[in-house]
């Protein structure tokens, strides 16, 4: 018999720091939905840890051959690049960029991430964290709670972030009901409790208008093309029924058409007039330099001089278009773009080869992230980014075997 192989001090650093990276994951799942010192602090834990457990080929070799990999990867390089050519100096350009490194979180947890166990306890630390939010949502509706400074009933985020996470949150604990586990009437519970917060309290139509894209996923996810009808045919009784019942609901898709209509007037004074207008300047800014862009942080110095120019002044001065797309062009062209759009559809389907419910519920992240783009800067923002990073971990570690609660 040959001889056991001697366990060596470094080998047990090394185990350390990689079971630390591991459960710095778990807490950087719990802390997207905490303030952003507590985010900042478990991602560095991470990548300390990640650094110190080495390894790093067998790391590398974990995640070689992933798509969504090489998409992050790519993006990040062209981000950086783009920084040579932005009319900043270049620590300022690479201030641009640094926002995107969350992808580099992305890939580095992947790595590690090697059992589903750690991708559930990411999944149940996140929702453990939301439910910490949606309860104190409740609370400010019902003034138990003091109000954030944006005097929405988000806890203390913002209610762009705090919806899109929302409705989330609402499909996937109906995915999780849905499946044989004994904590089914937990997830139904929390399921109803999300829903009626997104369409009775919530004031974010962004989360709003996911949750019922997520619906009609979820038809074409079970029933394939033969659901494209009943989604179209759920989708509008549901919209029926929510502006006959919620006057929350109704009040802003009223609020929506008055905000169009002011703007097809010529007033600018609304959060939509604001938005259609940003796109509208940045439509014009990404058309002057439209294959590699302007460069990192570019936007912020353009728009300033098109303000000037047209005399725009205090909310009509853009820091960011409040749109992913839009953003990315105006900085990294059109190859830029390009590549954000293929990190899209490499992770959609790479999600094809996770196991049930990971792949439905990866699938649901990615129409979530996408839709959310259209009217935020949501990659590029803190909070919504490192959830889409966080979350896309999560899935793929419990998605790659079969699973395990």
């Amino acid at each position: 018999m040959q001889a056991a192989t001697p366990v060596t001090t470094t080998d047990r650093i090394r185990q350390f720091n990689r079971r630390g990276a591991q459960w710095a994951a778990v807490a950087s799942a719990l802390a997207v939905t905490l303030p952003t010192a507590w985010l900042s602090l478990s991602t560095l834990a991470f990548v300390v840890f990640w650094l110190g457990a080495g390894d790093y080929a067998q790391r590398w070799r974990q995640v070689a051959d992933s798509a969504l990999v090489r998409a992050c990867l790519a993006l990040l390089a062209w981000f950086a690049l783009a920084t040579l050519w932005a009319p900043l100096p270049w620590p300022e350009a690479l201030m641009g960029w640094w926002p995107y490194r969350k992808l580099l979180l992305l890939v580095l947890m992947l790595s590690i991430l090697d059992e589903a166990r750690w991708g559930w306890r990411m999944l149940y630390a996140f929702l453990a964290g939301f439910a910490v939010l949606l309860l104190l949502s409740y609370g400010q509706r019902l003034g138990w709670v003091p109000p954030n400074r944006w005097r929405t009933p988000s806890a203390f985020t913002s209610h762009i972030a705090y919806s899109t996470m929302l409705a989330f949150v609402s499909w996937t604990c109906l995915w999780l009901q849905a499946q044989r586990t004994p904590w089914r009437g937990l997830w139904m519970a929390y399921a109803a409790l999300a829903l009626v917060n997104l369409f009775f309290v919530n004031t974010g139509r962004t989360g709003q208008a996911i949750f019922l894209a997520l619906l009609g996923l979820h038809m074409l996810q079970r029933w394939r093309w033969r659901g494209a009808a009943g989604a179209v045919v759920l989708i509008s009784a549901l919209s029926a029924s929510l502006f006959t019942t919620s006057p929350t609901f109704r009040d802003r898709v009223l609020e929506g058409v008055a905000n169009l209509e002011q703007q097809q007037a010529g007033q600018v004074n609304t959060s939509l007039a604001f938005r259609m207008e940003f796109w509208q300047n940045t439509l014009e800014i990404g058309s002057r330099h439209p294959l590699l862009g302007g460069g990192m942080d570019s936007y912020r110095t353009e728009y300033a001089a098109l303000a000037r120019a047209r005399q725009l002044a205090g909310d009509r001065i853009s820091q960011n278009p409040h749109n992913e797309y839009l953003l990315v062009w105006t900085q990294a062209g059109l190859i830029g773009l390009g590549l954000l759009l293929w990190l899209g559809w490499a992770q959609w389907r790479e999600s094809r080869r996770l196991h049930e419910p990971a792949n439905h519920l990866a699938q649901g992240l990615v129409l979530t992230m996408g839709l959310a783009a259209l009217f935020n800067s949501s990659l590029f923002d803190n909070q919504d980014g490192h959830f889409y990073v966080v979350l896309s971990a999560a899935l793929w570690a419990l998605g790659r075997s079969r699973p395990h609660r």
